[in-house]
């Protein structure tokens, strides 16, 4: 490492709890930066893993915004920070503080820690050097609680690192290193959401959008082809599959009782969900249901759909209500999008009075005196897929 050379260091928090598998977790996320990184344009930089922590050096000055702004959609980063890397000696850690402290004002503090004890000196020892080097270059205040800078410096074996701000990233796991889900994609609010919270949870995402064309317009495909490109930002290997249902949904409201008729809907798409599920080889579904909010989503209705899954249904927005889901949509980049005009498959041939407490035994008996031909098989023979990166 050469005094005084500029570079990212990266904090993890959950991948750190990982134990014997933290190697994988690492890996992945080492991956993931990589991605996000040469996505953003940059290129000639490099990503090391050192003892709890990884290191991104090669970024050029002018290249900081956009590596910012890619760093910050990575999950499996808790923070990081533009540091000075020096050699692991105090004379070159105090060297990079003194750099940093050019202009100083206000009050600061020194919070230096060590990762390896093989050192002469300890971090209560550089706390009180530099602190005292910082207040006689700067003439500034010291103050342990509440200063206007802090000096942050960690000790590794080799060398050390020197900053003074910590950037948030967005926590989580990295995406791969859970197992794929299927989710049922709207192109409204909720469903995206619950995407993006189960990719924080390090789980790929293969998007499946249900729609009624050529009954009713395309829009709602346009729009979730772009919703899935906002996020495959923050999910790298998000697949979307745009399924037909219009026939299976033409069989239904020709042979089932107007009031089921929704909660058939769903039903088929649970099992052409599971079919998407097994060609990715996908573990969950995933929907953006939040308890209550529709008629559909009561739990007597939830509990009836539900019983057509063999995959366990994860709905990570079941407790939010949605001013909650909105104000995530509008920080993860999905509410433009998710708010332009669109008519869902849910939307096509509603009945005025929506059973809102369904029997399991009322809908199976109503599912039963259907009979489908091949509309579920066309659905998927007909289906569109597309990979993002």
């Amino acid at each position: 490492m050469k005094n005084s050379e500029s570079a990212i260091l990266v904090h993890y928090n959950e991948v750190a709890l990982k134990g014997r598998n933290r190697p994988f977790f690492e890996r992945q996320l080492v991956a993931n930066i990589k991605l996000a990184l040469k996505r953003a344009g940059l290129a000639d930089f490099q990503v090391k893993r050192l003892v709890g922590r990884l290191l991104v050096s090669g970024v050029l000055s002018e290249q900081r915004p956009k590596a910012q702004a890619a760093l910050g959609k990575v999950f499996g980063i808790a923070s990081f920070a533009w540091v000075q890397v020096t050699a692991a000696a105090p004379k070159a850690i105090e060297s990079a503080v003194l750099d940093l402290a050019k202009g100083l004002t206000g009050s600061f503090r020194i919070e230096a820690r060590r990762a390896s004890k093989t050192h002469a000196f300890t971090s209560q020892d550089l706390n009180e050097n530099l602190g005292e080097v910082v207040l006689k270059a700067t003439g500034a205040g010291v103050n342990l609680t509440h200063p206007d800078t802090t000096f942050y410096i960690e000790v590794l074996n080799k060398g050390a690192f020197v900053y003074t701000q910590k950037i948030s990233g967005p926590g989580g796991l990295p995406v791969g290193a859970s197992g794929r889900v299927v989710v049922l994609m709207s192109s409204g609010i909720d469903s995206p959401v619950a995407a993006w919270y189960l990719a924080k949870r390090g789980c790929p995402l293969t998007l499946v959008h249900f729609h009624s064309y050529p009954f009713t317009n395309k829009k709602s495909q346009e729009n979730v082809k772009d919703l899935a490109k906002a996020l495959r930002v923050w999910a790298p290997g998000t697949r979307l599959y745009l399924v037909p249902l219009g026939e299976v949904q033409k069989r239904i409201i020709t042979e089932a009782p107007a009031k089921y008729r929704v909660l058939l809907y769903r039903r088929a798409m649970i099992r052409l969900a599971e079919r998407v599920a097994q060609k990715d080889r996908a573990l969950a579904l995933v929907t953006g249901e939040s308890v209550g909010q529709v008629a559909s989503q009561t739990i007597e209705n939830i509990a009836a759909v539900n019983a057509a899954a063999t995959l366990p249904i994860l709905r990570p927005l079941a407790g939010s209500d949605k001013i909650e889901i909105t104000a995530v949509a509008q920080k993860i980049g999905t509410y433009e999008v998710s708010i332009r005009p669109a008519d869902d498959c849910c939307s096509f041939m509603v009945p005025q009075n929506p059973e809102t407490k369904a029997r399991l035994i009322d809908i199976e008996r109503s599912e039963g005196g259907i009979k489908f031909g091949d509309e579920l098989s066309n659905a998927i023979i007909n289906t569109e897929k597309i990979t993002y990166q």
